[in-house]
C-alpha cells in the first residue's frame, strides 16, 4: 500500500531498501506484484538501478511465471537509455 498511496518520499526510501533482493523477490507471487508496483510507482532514476539487478539474471526471470512479469513490466517502465 505504501507503493500505491504513499509520500513520494517514503516511496523512495522503500524503493533503497530492495535494493539487493530483486531477483528472489520477484520469483514468488506475492513478490513479484510488489515488484511491479514499485516498477510503476517509483522515480526513473530508481527503476533503472532496481533493474541494474537484472543484469545477468532476464533468463531465469523469463522462466519464471512470476519473473516473467517483472520483465515485461520493466521493458514497459523503465527507459531505453
Amino acid at each position: 500500500m505504501v507503493f500505491e498511496y504513499g509520500n513520494p518520499s517514503r516511496r523512495n526510501e522503500l524503493a533503497d531498501q530492495l535494493m539487493g533482493q530483486i531477483v528472489p523477490l520477484c520469483l514468488p507471487l506475492y513478490g513479484c506484484e510488489v515488484i511491479q508496483k514499485v516498477l510503476h510507482t517509483i522515480k526513473p532514476d530508481q527503476r533503472v538501478r532496481l533493474a541494474s539487478e537484472l543484469d545477468g539474471q532476464v533468463l531465469r526471470c523469463v522462466r519464471n511465471q512470476n519473473g516473467n512479469h517483472v520483465i515485461q513490466k520493466g521493458i514497459h517502465n523503465i527507459p531505453a537509455d
